[in-house]
Formats: C-alpha cells, structure tokens, sequence
C-alpha cells in the first residue's frame, strides 16, 4: 500500500502502529522520528522502525504516508515541518483526540499543496506512556474513526487501519467532536474530579485503603497522561462544555431526589438506565 511509512511521534501509540504495521506487512520501510533519542535508540535496537530520522527531517522527504502520534499542542509545529520537508505529494494522518481544531490548521497550513490530512482517532490506548508499552495487538479489534474530508483519500486511510485489523467508523471532524466529548472526554474529567474529591479529605485517615474496585477504576483513568488531556479539552472546549453541564444537570436531579427522600424515584431512576444497558 505504500512503500515508506513515516510516525513523527515513537511513544505508547506510535510505537504500537508501527509494532502493528510490521506484524501485518503494510509496508516496506517504516521511518521513525521522536524528540526522545533514547526513544529513537530502543525503537531501532527492538526493530520497532527500520530507519531514524533526526532534527533534519531529510527523510520526510521520501514518504508517502506520514502519522502524527504526538499531543495536539505539537501539531502546529509539525504540520509546518511537513510542509516544507514532505513531498509534494503525500497524506497525512494522526491519532489525535479531538478534529475539528486539527483538521482547520491543516487545511490552512497545507492550502495550495498537494498534502492531504485525513484526520484518525483509534479508540485503544493505556493509561501508561512510552514505547516500553506497546502493543502489536492493540487495534485488533478495536474501533478507528476515521474523517471524511476526500472520499479517495479517506478510504486509504480506513485500509491502512483495515489492515491493522481495527473495525471503521467514518464521521465528519464535527460529528467526531460532538459524539467523544460525551463518550470519552467528560468521563475522563469526571474521573480526575472524582480522584480529586479523595485526595482532597482530610478528615479521614488511609482513605485510598477502603476504596473499591469502582473508585480503582476512575484511579487508573486519572493516571492517564495530563499534558493529553490538557490539549483535548482547549481543542474541544464547546463540546465539553456543553456535556459538562448535561452532567452537572444529573447531578443536580440525583441530589434532589435523595434530599427530598423521594427513593420510589430514585431506584427507577437507576432501574431505566440498568434496563436501557441490559
């Protein structure tokens, strides 16, 4: 499908992809780039990638697949490194969170070449960071959204993710947005205030020591990486927002069914969404 495949970005998921991309043949050299050296080193002695790139970008130049695995913040920097380093004609995707924000800059940034960015969104992952993590087997499976901007192109990336075994959704930036600040992003804010809420009582001593499996759950969420999920919530502000007080209304209707004692409400309240589940 293509002959040089280049990831800008060597952790946890760019070290997955590539895991992925040789266990399933895709391509004939896969190119690595990462701010880390000791990153690039440990990809290469673990032949996760076939060549290193390094500040030079030299080797952007013979790609005709590039995929960003990097926090969004970094995206503005790199789409500008791929403009003035890719070849005229390549396509570009990413794993980013959030598209509607990523897709508008690249647009602007690529507009009168012949770059495309078709934006992606594999709904895998680990609370934990780095390449030591990787997994080959994380997108069997798993759900990919994938953006429709170029009917031509958007199908060549949905192959690229077929072949890694990942099960495709195609949406636009704007659906993607609206649909995982409900899914994703506000359960893992809920997750961190939660945490918060805990490490914040001071009343009780050894407090962690009678947590079960529920909070533990919400723990491992909050463990995941805060620079992401700074980034997620500045590029998909609105959405969150808006979800955020969706939320905030439950929280309000629960409080007021258990402070006027009305628990006939209360247990169907909880009954519907159990049966709507089951």
């Amino acid at each position: 499908m293509f002959k040089n495949i280049y990831i800008y970005g060597l952790g946890m998921m760019g070290g997955s992809i590539a895991s992925s991309i040789k266990n399933n043949n895709v391509t004939d050299n896969i190119i690595g780039y990462d701010i880390n050296p000791n990153t690039l080193r440990y990809s290469m002695k673990n032949k996760f990638i076939d060549e290193v790139d390094d500040n030079n970008f030299l080797k952007l130049k013979k790609s005709d697949f590039i995929i960003i695995c990097t926090p969004l913040s970094a995206y503005n920097d790199i789409f500008k490194i791929i403009k003035k380093y890719s070849p005229l004609k390549c396509l570009i995707t990413d794993i980013g969170s959030t598209k509607v924000e990523v897709t508008d800059t690249a647009k602007k940034i690529f507009k009168n070449t012949d770059r495309i960015f078709i934006g992606s969104h594999p709904l895998a992952g680990k609370e934990k960071s780095g390449i030591k993590y990787a997994n080959k087997d994380l997108f069997t499976g798993a759900r990919v959204i994938v953006t429709f901007e170029n009917n031509n192109k958007s199908k060549i990336v949905k192959n690229f993710w077929s072949n890694l075994g990942a099960k495709i959704s195609i949406m636009s930036p704007k659906t993607h947005d609206l649909i995982v600040s409900k899914t994703s992003h506000v359960p893992h804010l809920l997750s961190y205030a939660l945490v918060n809420t805990i490490l914040k009582e001071k009343n009780i001593k050894n407090l962690n020591d009678f947590t079960g499996g529920g909070f533990k759950d919400f723990a491992r969420i909050a463990l995941s990486d805060p620079l992401m999920w700074k980034d997620i919530s500045s590029t998909n502000k609105k959405n969150i927002i808006k979800s955020l007080d969706v939320l905030s209304n439950e929280f309000k209707l629960l409080k007021s069914m258990i402070n006027k004692k009305n628990f006939k409400s209360l247990h169907r309240y909880f009954k519907n969404i159990k049966d709507k589940l089951s």
